[in-house]
């Protein structure tokens, strides 16, 4: 086979190789490709797995890949716990200067890169997140991409072409027959393996202490509070429900003392979301400079590849969240959006301001909204409770969506990370005077211009309709950054 991705020269002189990749049982799986790439690649090497305790047991004897196992010590980002894990200083003295070559195939490299430039190899090989130290060869780690062949892409940065697409181990006759004993199965068997870990612990689990590595967060949600703890424990609340997604919370306070963690209703939440195993972030960002300020301030602190943008008046149904990113995975844009409903108008229809719906029926792709064109007349379409009167027509199968055109979407936005922080994210705050509103409607009009952005229905987003906190709106930001629109508004 040919290499994948870009590719490299194979290094000379490699008798050691240390390939790093922690986890579980089927991040083990998915990197055995690339390890027999590296092996065939240089056959005259030892190949050191650095990984999990549970590596030995899935490997050892079953490829020919891996000659030794490393357990890893605690370290952020690479291994988060676990009893009896060797001490990180001295697992990096012993090891410093053996490796060769060393290969990181566990993640966007924001820790593991650092730990694995520890040991001091000769060549380094791996991914990286935009913020993350680079190794001697390196690809763009992308969250999105098959977990085989992200494997192989790094495997072909040293020279090394895949031998295989399939992660497979050998399997004794004993071992298959003790399966059929001990399931009671005569004929032919299929293991499904859905996951080692769930996202978020079952209230059984609450108060055992926990071996298994926290999951890689998928979405920070970030909300902005100031002042309103009984609507914020509501959303937290509903995040709390968010159990088939790995989430990280950051939840940045303006609230008069910062106090709004303290009041007994968010900081129960809080207490939920962490005994769910949920990492929450909690930020005192007193100095009020404006609603763009606090978003930006929020995305500096984000690292997930999705970011939703939640405000702290919102409820989401079960499955929204992941809902929203099996959406922004599949369409490919920039943003995804699900319109807040105010159910105290479930009986007041508005064909008029609904007629304007028009799904998504092909590829999403970048589009100009301002004030006089036809998109900004979908505006109305998220008024009272219009989503929910749209999706009711829909008929929509439970756990399904469907994409529509948006003019904008507030209060719940699912962006891709990268493609927010390619327009500038919310950095336009500084010309805007501390009163303002419509900043969420600059962001998302860049994005789409570049990425294209949707709502998705049904939305799953109740808004709680309590008085707005946003009381000044006399400067609309677009009228600030998007001349035309402002011309056009007049």
């Amino acid at each position: 086979m040919e290499l994948i991705g870009n590719g490299g020269e194979r290094f000379d002189d490699v008798r050691e190789i240390a390939v790093l990749r922690g986890g579980g049982l089927g991040d083990l799986m998915f990197a055995v490709p690339a390890l027999e790439a590296l092996a065939a690649a240089y056959p005259e090497a030892r190949i050191t797995l650095l990984g999990a305790p549970l590596a030995p047991a899935v490997l050892r004897g079953r490829t020919d890949a891996v000659h030794a196992f490393e357990e890893l010590p605690v370290a952020p980002g690479v291994r988060d716990g676990g009893e009896g894990a060797p001490d990180l200083e001295a697992f990096v003295a012993r090891l410093h200067g053996r490796f060769d070559l060393a290969v990181q195939v566990h993640g966007g490299g924001r820790n593991s890169n650092p730990f694995l430039l520890r040991l001091g190899a000769r060549h380094t090989v791996g991914t990286a997140t935009e913020d993350a130290e680079v190794l001697e060869r390196w690809v763009r780690y992308v969250y999105y991409q098959h977990e085989v062949l992200r494997g192989l892409e790094v495997a072909s940065l040293a020279g090394a072409a895949p031998v295989t697409l399939d992660p497979r181990v050998r399997v004794t006759d004993d071992e298959r027959a003790a399966v059929r004993a001990e399931l009671g199965v005569a004929g032919r068997l299929v293991a499904v393996h859905p996951g080692a870990v769930t996202p978020a612990r079952w209230s059984g689990a609450w108060a055992r202490p926990s071996h298994d590595a926290p999951l890689d967060a998928e979405v920070d949600v970030l909300v902005p509070t100031v002042g309103r703890p009984a609507e914020l424990a509501t959303t937290l609340a509903g995040l709390a429900a968010q159990t088939d997604v790995a989430f990280r919370l950051v939840l940045s306070d303006q609230s008069a003392g910062q106090d709004a963690a303290t009041a007994p209703s968010v900081a129960a939440m809080l207490r939920v979301l962490e005994a769910q195993g949920r990492p929450v972030t909690l930020l005192a960002h007193p100095e009020r400079r404006g609603l763009a300020e606090h978003r930006q301030h929020l995305l500096d602190h984000a690292t997930a590849p999705a970011v939703l943008y939640l405000d702290d008046d919102v409820w989401l149904e079960p499955g929204s969240v992941r809902r929203m990113l099996d959406a922004l995975r599949s369409l490919g844009c920039g943003f995804v959006g699900s319109a807040v409903q105010g159910l105290s108008y479930l009986d007041d229809r508005r064909p008029h301001e609904t007629a304007v719906y028009e799904p998504w029926d092909g590829p999403v792709v970048p589009e100009v909204v301002r004030r006089g064109t036809p998109a900004f007349d979908r505006l109305s379409l998220h008024n009272a409770a219009n989503p929910t009167h749209v999706a009711a027509d829909l008929d929509v199968e439970p756990g399904g969506w469907v994409p529509y055109r948006v003019a904008w979407v507030g209060a719940c936005v699912l962006y891709d990370r990268a493609a927010l922080e390619a327009v500038g994210g919310f950095g336009f705050w500084p010309v805007l005077p501390t009163e303002h509103a419509g900043e969420d409607v600059v962001a998302q009009w860049r994005v789409m211009e570049r990425f294209g952005g949707a709502g998705i229905l049904p939305s799953g987003a109740v808004h709680l309709e309590s008085p707005t906190t946003v009381t000044d709106r006399r400067v609309d930001a677009p009228d600030v950054l998007f001349p035309e629109h402002a011309d056009a508004a007049h």
